[in-house]
């Protein structure tokens, strides 16, 4: 799971520093916001074990990640499908989809 989150930054980490950086054209303002949005991540994994961990049962657990997934597949089709609609190449679309799907896949399957 650690390698599928890790996995996952690389894009995220891209998509918060591209448009800073075209804004600004300097790279290194880019970097540093882009590292400063993914330590958001892991000191949020660190409230929730001090806060949420007693609270916190498998099924629970289940709940709540099924929950963020059902939320993160909207996202993908509501805003992100038909933004890559509207770039008019569907088959990059499709390769590319398919590609980070299999990627996404293999960190779960191997890990």
């Amino acid at each position: 799971m650690a390698l599928a989150v890790a996995v996952h930054n690389i894009p995220e980490g891209l998509i918060v520093a591209a448009p800073i950086y075209a804004a600004t054209g300097s790279r290194r303002y880019a970097l540093g916001t882009a590292f400063v949005s993914g330590l958001s991540e892991p000191v949020g994994a660190l409230l929730a074990l001090l806060f949420v961990k007693p609270f916190l049962t498998p099924l629970r657990l289940q709940l709540m990640l099924a929950f963020v997934g059902g939320i993160m597949t909207a996202v993908c089709w509501v805003e992100l499908l038909p933004e890559g609609r509207r770039c008019k190449r569907d088959a990059q679309l499709a390769r590319g989809t398919l590609l980070g799907g299999a990627i996404m896949a293999a960190t779960l399957v191997y890990v």
